[in-house]
């Protein structure tokens, strides 16, 4: 960035001003060996000293050395701007973007006042490298007017950051600007190389590499990619010429072990087994090859693929583009991946729809060796799809050499080829049970040869992910009965059927004996540990970080599942220290922000919270999950309607989405239409046929209007569906047991967690006194999660412990230090006492506690309401009433509070102000049923019967299958209006009701 430009002569001190000028003339192999000697002792004492050498070992491609020089320049020189261009250089280098922007956002007060739009270019390029595009995007713009945006290196970290937004065209038109204005610096050319040769544009690639030989000035980077370049279009002489000449002329860069292997496959691939043999002798099991034959064993095949990088989310579109390639297809991924309507990446399922549109047929094959050279052999590439802990990527496989038993791969986001040998690189796919050919419709002969070695699970995973997408569940049931529990397949399989083919009770199950499995494969087991709950996570997370080994598992997988398990104790405050640590190498990952987010969402710090989640939603703009969740962080702002079109918005983005209408049925349970709820709620269960909560929802809102006959005609169906979890019980909605009475035998507790700790509230359960000393026991061994012991403590104010205890003690119930949140401990236990109608003496104790506890509990209105609650409980009735206000003060969209104001205005029988009040919680929320119910009461207090009509009939909107609404309707329309329009409404409605209960 200083001497590699070769437009000055910065200064330096006398003893390296020879490696300096040999270095300025381009003859960085002697700058090398000159500084090399030089190094050590007090031999750098300029800033500049440590640049030209941290210059010269990153044109040797010494990285290690560039990176460590860079960081003993930042310690001697850390105010010097370049220096602190080449410390964040470093950061971005080692993937740790999260430090790398805190310390750039650091110098803006320096760096940014000094050199502006050096500054702000570089910020841009974190950001665009870690994958926060908005604000790539964000910070470009705001260097647009710089003085010296113009400059040869802000140019190349303008284009940096258009290549970390893989906005390739853009980031190659700054690289051109840049070499223009800078023609001598090596560097800038080979990256505007790569950069063309991410979109294939080859011989204007080839022309900009030729011109950095022609300059003359060394660059490993500039040998390696001509290398490299020539390997990829299958011109192998040349490739193994200019590959011994890059281990010739750079033996200290740091890609050579690589270089090795890669020349070694080339030789067996050209035949010269001799030279193969010589060049890794004794050393074949350190370059991942087996022993070198003397004589070719076998076949082999290099297919050449377009030169070309994926643009972001576009593996798939970008893999079918290569894949077709060889049949003569000229595919453009970005236009492919609009037809597929891609988003955070594409289902394959999309891809094969896509392809048989356009002549071109996907058929999954076996993941067999002899399978696979079968296609290769017909010049048909492979996709093969991967699976990470957190992400999906597809890659292509293009090539194989019998010899060496190695695979050739490309993948799409980058244009240079992969060697891997045939079981690993195999074994990268085997979640999905087999690979991809996509072939030519036209070429029945390549068709038959697919179909016979076609893999069935492969196939029926395929259509199992399509059959729950398009919400064919015929088709989806058929797909999973296919794919057995034993294949590495089952979990992904699993995975796509829960609620739709399968319940979320047998997907626990499922999951567990993965997690469970010792002989299960690492990433099975881990994502299936995922997808556990924290209760069942618990105990297997323990058993899983003790039995396996971390060289296993990895520092970064040991990590993340300690991370797991301080969030399933409860153990929130260490979670955020491992969570940060995470951050740091991993600052790019969605997931690890959101998990912040959460994080500091159970701390209580809502803002910061709110950030991190911003993060996430910055980082994959088009996952929706994360904008719904971001949407009910801000729930408690909105109105209903308001919050119901941020819902429909949700739904428009991505109708495809269907778990959205799930969510959005919920919504509308809490709205004022109620057959808009139940349509619905029957359309998610529609999608999701096999998830408990859509008929629970459904069961409860007919059983609550008093209608039998419809809970009973939704359970029959709930039934057939969901056998494991709705059973055969004669209760029209599942409903907890009462337990065992006096004559059953006290010791016989239920094994179940959630059954056990039913009992708490089991009152004439013999068993409770049991329950309640083992469950203490639990808490003080640590065995209850933060909620479950706030709810342990409520029922313990609400009931004593044993029959013989007369009251509750508080002092010894209610903790000093809370576990987890304080403030999601106390709401939980505020939930649940005000929910049983506390004694004056708890309600007032407990009012107390939340002062020592939660001393912001103005920060939580939920929780604020709680405490109005319970001092009316306590009888503090004015009390009450002026924390009520003060709460509405702040949050004066907040319908509970509302409500209850109105509540209190109307027993002081101020009958104006009490329907202002619940009047103002139905425009916040207009499904509030107790404000309609309280407005019916006082308006016909007052004698309003016609504004007490308005309000029923709104009773009868919200709840249309009610016998009870429907008769107060019709009573009042015949009393305020005429006995035909009564019995018009009665012939309206006669259908949702049996004649019988009409009559």
């Amino acid at each position: 960035m200083l001497f590699e430009l070769r437009d000055t002569i910065p200064e330096v001190s006398p003893s390296w001003i020879e490696a300096r000028d040999a270095f300025l003339a381009g003859h960085s192999r002697k700058a090398w060996a000159l500084a090399t000697n030089l190094r050590g002792g007090n031999a750098l004492r300029l800033a500049n000293d440590f640049i030209l050498n941290v210059e010269i070992a990153r044109a040797s491609s010494a990285h290690r050395t560039y990176m460590a020089l860079a960081r003993g320049a930042m310690r001697a020189f850390p105010e010097d701007p370049i220096v602190r261009l080449y410390h964040a250089r470093v950061l971005l280098t080692r993937g740790r973007y999260t430090e790398g922007l805190e310390f750039l956002l650091g110098c803006e007060s320096t760096l940014g006042r000094s050199h502006r739009a050096l500054w702000t270019t570089e910020l841009a390029n974190m950001y665009g490298a870690a994958g926060f595009d908005a604000s790539c995007r964000k910070w470009l713009a705001a260097a647009r007017n710089e003085s010296g945006i113009d400059a040869p290196l802000a140019l190349y970290t303008q284009s940096c950051a258009c290549e970390g937004m893989q906005q390739w065209e853009l980031a190659i038109e700054l690289a051109a600007k840049c070499v223009a204005a800078a023609p001598d610096w090596t560097r800038a050319r080979a990256y505007l190389a790569n950069c063309l040769l991410a979109r294939g544009r080859v011989e204007e690639a080839e022309r900009e590499l030729a011109e950095a030989v022609r300059r003359g000035h060394e660059e490993a980077l500039v040998d390696m990619s001509r290398a490299m370049l020539a390997m990829s279009l299958g011109r192998f002489d040349e490739a193994r010429q200019a590959l011994e000449a890059v281990l010739r002329d750079w033996p200290q860069a740091e890609f050579l072990h690589w270089v090795r292997r890669t020349l070694c496959i080339l030789l067996v691939e050209l035949g010269d087994l001799e030279a193969a043999r010589q060049l890794v002798a004794g050393h074949e099991q350190r370059y991942a090859l087996p022993e070198i034959p003397e004589v070719a064993s076998g076949s082999h095949s290099y297919l050449p693929l377009p030169l070309v990088a994926q643009n972001k989310n576009q593996c798939v579109p970008t893999s079918v583009a290569m894949a077709a390639f060889p049949q003569g297809y000229r595919l453009d991924p970005d236009v492919m991946f609009r037809e597929m309507h891609g988003r955070e990446g594409t289902p394959l399922w999309r891809m094969r729809s896509w392809a048989e549109e356009h002549g071109l047929s996907v058929i999954p094959i076996r993941l067999e060796k002899e399978a696979i050279v079968s296609i290769l052999a017909h010049g048909v590439p492979l996709i093969g799809a991967l699976e990470g802990p957190f992400n999906s990527h597809v890659d292509v496989i293009c090539g194989y050499n019998d010899s060496l038993q190695t695979l050739y791969v490309r993948d799409p986001a980058h244009w240079a080829p992969a060697a891997w040998p045939w079981e690993l690189g195999l074994a990268r796919y085997a979640m999905h049970g087999g690979v991809y050919a996509v072939i030519d419709q036209g070429r029945t002969e390549v068709l038959a040869a697919a179909n016979s070695v076609r893999a069935e699970h492969c196939a029926a995973l395929l259509e199992l992910s399509q059959a729950v997408a398009q919400g064919e569940i015929a088709k989806a049931e058929y797909a999973y009965t296919c794919i057995p529990d034993e294949v590495d397949a089952a979990t992904l399989r699993d995975g796509y059927a829960v609620n739709v083919v399968i319940s979320p009770l047998k997907f626990r199950e499922r999951m567990r004996a993965i997690s469970e499995d010792e002989n299960a494969k690492l990433l099975p087991r881990f994502r299936a540990l995922m997808s556990l709950g924290s209760d069942d996570a618990r105990d297997l997370l323990d058993k899983l970080l003790e039995t396996e080994k971390s060289q296993r598992l990895g520092v970064g997988m040991r990590r993340y599942l300690t991370l797991q398990k301080q969030m399933a104790d409860g153990h929130w405050r260490q979670a955020l220290a491992s969570v940060e640590r995470l951050l740091l190498s991993g600052g790019g990952i969605s997931h690890f922000w959101e998990l912040k987010s959460d994080i500091l969402a159970e701390l209580g710090d809502h803002e910061a919270s709110r950030d991190a989640l911003g993060k996430a939603i910055e980082l994959e703009p088009l996952r929706i999950s994360l904008r719904e969740k971001a949407l009910h962080q801000s729930a408690h702002r909105m109105t209903l309607a308001e919050y119901l079109e941020e819902f429909d918005s949700l739904l428009a983005r991505d109708p495809d989405d269907k778990r959205l209408l799930w969510a959005r049925a919920d919504a509308l349970m809490e709205g004022p239409d109620g057959r808009e709820y139940e349509r619905a709620a029957l359309e998610a269960s529609r999608w999701f046929p096999r998830a408990p909560a859509v008929y629970l929802g459904l069961l409860n809102w007919y059983q609550a209007q008093g209608r039998r006959d419809l809970t009973d005609a939704m359970l029959k169906l709930a039934r057939e569906r969901l056998p494991d979890v709705f059973g055969d019980s004669s209760e029209a909605v599942p409903q907890e047991t009462s337990g065992a009475t006096e004559g059953d035998d006290a010791k016989a507790l239920p094994d179940d967690k959630d059954e056990f700790l039913k009992l708490l509230w089991a009152v004439n359960d013999a068993r409770r006194p049991a329950a309640v000393q083992r469950v203490l026991d639990m808490q003080q061994s640590g065995q209850l999660h933060w909620y479950e012991a706030a709810r342990l403590a409520a029922c313990r104010l609400l009931i004593p412990d044993r029959p013989d205890m007369k009251t509750a003690n508080p002092d010894a119930i209610l903790p000093a230090l809370p576990p987890g949140a304080a403030h999601w401990y106390a709401r939980v236990l505020c939930d649940a006492l005000t929910d049983h109608a506390p004694s004056l003496k708890i309600a007032l104790d407990v009012n107390e506690w939340l002062d020592r506890v939660v001393p912001a509990i103005r920060s939580y209105p939920e929780l604020w309401f709680q405490r109005v609650l319970l001092l009316e409980h306590g009888k503090q009735m004015e009390r009450a009433l002026d924390e009520l206000r003060r709460l509405l003060e702040l949050y004066p969209a907040y319908s509970s509070a509302l409500y209850r104001m109105g509540i209190v205005k109307y027993r002081q029988e101020d009958f104006s102000s009490a329907c202002r009040y619940l009047d103002q919680a139905l425009e916040v929320n207009p499904g509030l049923m107790g404000a309609m119910d309280a407005l019916v009461t006082i308006h016909e207090t007052m004698g309003n019967r016609k504004e007490a009509l308005r309000y029923v009939r709104m009773l009868r909107r919200k709840l249309p299958y009610s016998l009870n609404y429907l008769r107060d309707e019709v009573a009042a329309v015949a009393e305020l209006e005429s006995a035909n329009a009564a019995e018009a409404i009665l012939a309206e409605h006669a259908v949702d009701f049996p004649a019988d209960r009409l009559a």
